[in-house]
């Protein structure tokens, strides 16, 4: 057909049909670009075109294992990137603290109003100063997670009041604590929504002690494992879940102290608001996230657990248990140096912030009592690794310390972290103490007389 055409027509055609040949081909590729794009044109794509921002949720169901709750979700202005915050109610209104401390009155999501109500200084403009000095590089920081904790409106003394519990960092000593401050207000949300009130209106109720000093293990402040939460028993007793801030022996330089009672921290606190006092009424916890009433007046905390998942905890008041007495005679009766002898105990309490010395507690990590000359692995503990699960072996004193030393290299799959022990000598005692616990009620005060009957 060509040798019909002119010169130029020939030309013209040849261009028409490479065109007709190249746009199929590009129409074919774009199609395969689109039907299965490449990792590089996706990121590419994403580069250009920026996502489509998430529909809005308007009533995102929640689920629980008993309700079902209806959600409405709406956005008030914050300062800072961060996570937290504290929810409350007044007159059957909504009361919102934010991570700044900013508070707001809410009785729709149509209806949210910032109240003109000041919170004490947290201390996050000196802490933040500080995380940017050049001199305090060695230190990490995670500014996003300083906050202020929870807040709760509570009826006291024939009027009504709010309590705000937020962590502190104090620059001059460079330590941090927990405080606890309340305000009077008015007892309707009509009446508090013309409410002012200055930071110096603000009384403290308690401020945990001591004040800790920052870490140099993981953060210098872990914020997120503070606790914080309250609850009030409608008695004039405010109740404080305080966090040990992952001062624990292990993501710590610093002994645990959870189960220390010279340290208001890994404890629920009783604030009695008509004293002033507080007092601590359960130890040896982590990081609280809830603590709550019943109808019956029973107090529940729900603890952050140390392995994921959460730990819904009933709490009663009662003196130290047989396992503790256990411990604490056979501190008094082991012949150990006084540094062995201290770092024992705390190393121990390490231990007990996920294992119990109760040979029937099995439930967040194998018991205890009796391990040295047991099966390993023969527990009711649920979650025991592959390996440990194949085992025929016992836990000779032996084995016992090449685990505790490095329990990754000993039992291939293990959930335990390193224990943080420091040294071989450590070690040796916790197994010396292990192998005297035949359980946490045979020890007898009159053997430790006799050395050779508990380390042997």
């Amino acid at each position: 057909m060509l040798k019909w055409l002119s010169g130029r027509g020939r030309i013209a055609a040849v261009l028409g049909i490479l065109g007709l040949v190249l746009a199929g081909f590009g129409a074919g590729i774009a199609t395969e670009f689109l039907a299965h794009p490449t990792k590089m044109v996706q990121r590419a794509v994403r580069k250009i075109v920026p996502a489509a921002p998430p529909p809005a949720v308007k009533a995102a169901d929640v689920e629980s294992i008993f309700l079902t709750f209806k959600r409405e979700s709406v956005q008030v202005p914050i300062t800072r990137h961060g996570r937290g915050g504290g929810l409350t109610v007044v007159d059957n209104h909504a009361v919102l603290s934010t991570i700044d401390g900013k508070l707001y009155l809410a009785s729709s999501t149509e209806d949210v109003k910032p109240l003109a109500i000041a919170v004490p200084d947290y201390g996050f403009a000196a802490y933040r100063a500080f995380a940017e000095d050049p001199a305090n590089s060695k230190y990490h920081f995670e500014l996003w997670a300083y906050r202020y904790f929870d807040i709760l409106a509570f009826d006291f003394a024939g009027s009504k009041h709010l309590a705000l519990s937020f962590v502190k960092f104090e620059p001059e000593r460079q330590c941090f604590h927990t405080i606890v401050s309340v305000l009077d207000i008015p007892s309707t949300a009509a009446d508090l929504a013309g409410f002012t009130a200055t930071a110096g209106d603000w009384r403290t109720a308690f401020v945990t002690e001591p004040c800790l000093p920052i870490k140099t293990t993981q953060s210098a402040i872990e914020v997120q494992i503070g606790g914080g939460r309250m609850a009030y028993d409608g008695k004039g007793r405010l109740y404080l879940g305080s966090g040990d801030y992952h001062i624990d022996g292990v993501f710590s330089e610093m002994p645990a102290i959870a189960q220390d009672p010279a340290h208001d921290y890994g404890k629920v606190i009783e604030i009695d608001l008509a004293t002033g006092q507080g007092r601590q009424i359960a130890q040896g916890l982590r990081n609280m996230q809830g603590i709550a009433f019943d109808a019956a007046g029973q107090l529940w905390t729900v603890e952050h657990g140390l392995r994921g998942g959460d730990e819904l905890i009933f709490l009663t008041e009662a003196p130290n248990g047989q396992a503790e007495t256990f411990l604490t005679d056979y501190l008094v009766g082991a012949e150990l140096s006084p540094h062995v002898r201290e770092r024992l105990h705390s190393n121990i309490n390490t231990c007990l912030t996920c294992h119990s010395l109760d040979p029937d507690v099995n439930t967040f990590a194998p018991s205890l009592a009796a391990v040295v000359g047991a099966r390993i692995g023969s527990t009711r503990y649920a979650s025991y690794s592959d390996w440990m699960r194949a085992q025929e072996t016992t836990w000779t004193p032996e084995r016992l310390t090449e685990f505790l030393a490095n329990p990754e290299a000993v039992a291939p799959g293990t959930t335990m972290p390193a224990p943080g022990f420091g040294n071989a000598e450590e070690i040796g005692a916790v197994v010396d103490f292990l192998a005297a616990m035949a359980s946490p009620l045979e020890f007898s005060p009159a053997a430790a007389d006799t050395p050779e009957a508990i380390t042997n």
